[in-house]
């Protein structure tokens, strides 16, 4: 299981016009196959008149799957650039999909893996980007009295308090990065009277967006 991984986590549209060609590009978080040809056929649905839907996408599932289409471009000069911008950005469970409609003038292999390859860095460039790290799901339950010390720890930390709740004693949910789990358990814990679970493991935002 990897730790970290970066993918798109909004969608984004870039539009690239070449000796009077239109590359439209649609990008989308997507984590299966079936949220991956969902989104395609929406985007053939919107596009219907267009002569080429040609697509990309990598998937963490099943070891880092990649699938890419040429859709009636000649092989290998739209799916495959597409598929290596996606991959050169480090991106997963990410899908594009650059919808082509036709300028009456012919741009030669070279030219369409060029307005491929930049309409897909466009869209890249476009949308939000988040780093996501595995982490322990942790619930805390503490004292009022120790509430805040736990909290500064935290902050120190710069862990991610995903929720408080207060009753008898207050507990907290804690996204903690796997690598830091076992220190910070240790430092939470620190008067024997706190207990703390380990829920599960998860990927989160690492921090806000990358960019």
């Amino acid at each position: 299981m990897i730790e970290l991984y970066k993918t798109a986590i909004a969608e984004a549209r870039a539009e690239y016009i070449v000796n009077k060609s239109t590359f439209i590009a649609h990008l989308a978080h997507v984590e299966t196959e079936q949220e991956a040809k969902a989104f395609l056929e929406s985007i053939k649905k919107k596009y219907y008149d267009a002569r080429h839907n040609c697509y990309a996408y990598i998937l963490r599932q099943d070891g880092g799957k990649m699938k890419s289409s040429d859709d009636g471009e000649p092989a290998g000069t739209a799916g495959r650039p597409i598929l290596e911008t996606i991959d050169k950005n480090e991106l997963t469970d990410t899908i594009i999909v650059v919808t082509r409609y036709f300028g009456g003038i012919l741009l030669g292999a070279g030219g369409l893996v060029r307005a491929y390859s930049t309409v897909a860095s466009m869209a890249i460039k476009a949308c939000e980007i988040a780093q996501m790290q595995l982490c322990d799901i942790i619930s805390v339950e503490a004292s009022y009295k120790d509430s805040d010390n736990i909290k500064n720890i935290m902050d120190k930390a710069n862990i991610f308090i995903e929720n408080i709740s207060y009753d008898e004693k207050v507990t907290f949910k804690l996204n903690i990065p796997i690598n830091d789990s076992e220190a910070l358990v240790e430092a939470i814990n620190f008067n024997g009277n706190i207990i703390v679970k380990k829920l599960k493991k998860v990927y989160a935002k690492t921090d806000n967006i990358l960019k």
